[in-house]
This record gives structure tokens, C-alpha cells and sequence, in this order.
């Protein structure tokens, strides 16, 4: 494992880049509108919203479920970890192979970061996608609210390390918002929780579709590279 002062270190957001959780997102939400007895958005048009960073009392107005926001947000929050529901969750196309790849370079630390509620869940998920040993360090940043304060508890675990040897990878306002806290490059992924429109307006300081698609050796995406 490489020394904090002479490694690069990259901060990897959990959901969106590495996982795929457009499943569990849609069926925590159709399964809590169904209890009250209320129609769902079909799925491609909830998700195209929820990328789109459409707000939570917005989608529920889309079909007449305002009504339930305070009971909604309750209810998302109980469940939006329970194990059945992070059965639904997959591996982003080429994550697995990208992060133990990154491994292999020797001179890398891989720190997880990542907004969950419980510690358990995580640690079951990098054990079932075989990735609990590529990490250097993870934050389960359970109390954290954005990403200026993710970015705090981020900082705790890259002492030492120059922020010029550091970067983010993330999918959502908050990972910018993290990276911009810490003094390090931003790179946005688009396929996870945010669409590619959103996380421009953000001004990332790369954009790119996945982490397979990052070449750390360049310190650029590889579709940039000339």
C-alpha cells in the first residue's frame, strides 16, 4: 500500500459510479406511492426527471401526490437501504475491472466515499461485487447532508496527501461541491444520478461517461486525450 505523501489518491463516489441503482431508486419510490394507493410515473419518464434534478415535490406533483411529501421523504429514508432493496442495485458497466486495474498501479490510494445512512449495507455490497479489498480507505459519510461536509469527512482520511495529488470522481452536485471543498479536480460522471446537461451547468473540471472511460496516467478522460 502506498505511503499518503507519495501516492495519488482518488475519491470515488459509491452510487452512480460504481453502482447502478436506477432499480432500487424507481421501486422505493413506486412501492411507497402503491401503499397510498397512488399512480407512479412509469419508469423511464421518473428517472429522466430525477436526472434532469428534478426535486422530489415536483415528481410526486407529476401525478398528483404532492400530498405525500412529508410522508414520502420518511418513507424513502427507512427503506431506500434496507437489504432488499440494495439487492436491486448492479455493477456499472467496466467499474469493477476499472477500480482493480487502478489498484494494480501501486502507487494509487483508493478512498470510497459515499452519502449512505448505514455502514452494513456498504460493506455487504463491496463484499458481494468482490470489491471490498481494492479500497485504501471508505467513508460512510452517514451524517453528512452535502458534499461541503462529506468533503470534511473525506479530508480526515487524506491527511497528508497534497490536494495537487488528489481527485474526485462523483455523478452529483455533491461530489463537485466535495472536490471544490477539498482544492481538487472534479471528474463528473454521466451515468449515474445526474444527466449530462446537469452536471455541465455544474462546470466539472472533466466530463466524461463513466470511470472506465479516466486514464489516471494522463489525469484526463481517455475520449480527451489527442
Amino acid at each position: 500500500m502506498p505511503s499518503a505523501s507519495d501516492a495519488r489518491c482518488v475519491i470515488v463516489d459509491l452510487d452512480g459510479p460504481i453502482l447502478d441503482g436506477r432499480r432500487r431508486h424507481y421501486e422505493c419510490y413506486r412501492q411507497i406511492l402503491a401503499e397510498d394507493q397512488c399512480r407512479p410515473l412509469p419508469v423511464e419518464t421518473y428517472w429522466a426527471m430525477k436526472r434532469r434534478g428534478t426535486c422530489v415535490k415536483d415528481q410526486l406533483a407529476a401525478t398528483g401526490a404532492e400530498a405525500l411529501y412529508d410522508r414520502f421523504k420518511a418513507a424513502w429514508l427507512a427503506r431506500i437501504e434496507a437489504p432488499a432493496m440494495l439487492a436491486l442495485d448492479e455493477l456499472q458497466p467496466g467499474a469493477a475491472d476499472t477500480l482493480k486495474r487502478w489498484r494494480r498501479f501501486g502507487n494509487v490510494r483508493l478512498v470510497l466515499a459515499t452519502l449512505r445512512q448505514r455502514e452494513d449495507g456498504v460493506t455487504e455490497q463491496l463484499e458481494r461485487f468482490d470489491l471490498a479489498a481494492v479500497w485504501d480507505a471508505v467513508v460512510v459519510c452517514s451524517s453528512a447532508r452535502d458534499g461541503a461536509n462529506k468533503a470534511r469527512m473525506v479530508a480526515d482520511m487524506i491527511r497528508g496527501t497534497s490536494r495537487d495529488r488528489c481527485m474526485w470522481i462523483g455523478d452529483t452536485e455533491a461530489d463537485v461541491q466535495g472536490a471544490r471543498q477539498l482544492g481538487c479536480p472534479v471528474w463528473a460522471v454521466t451515468c449515474g444520478l445526474r444527466d449530462e446537461a446537469f452536471l455541465t451547468a455544474l462546470s466539472p473540471d472533466h466530463l466524461c461517461e463513466s470511470m472506465s472511460q479516466i486514464d489516471l496516467r494522463l489525469d484526463r478522460p481517455a475520449e480527451q486525450r489527442t
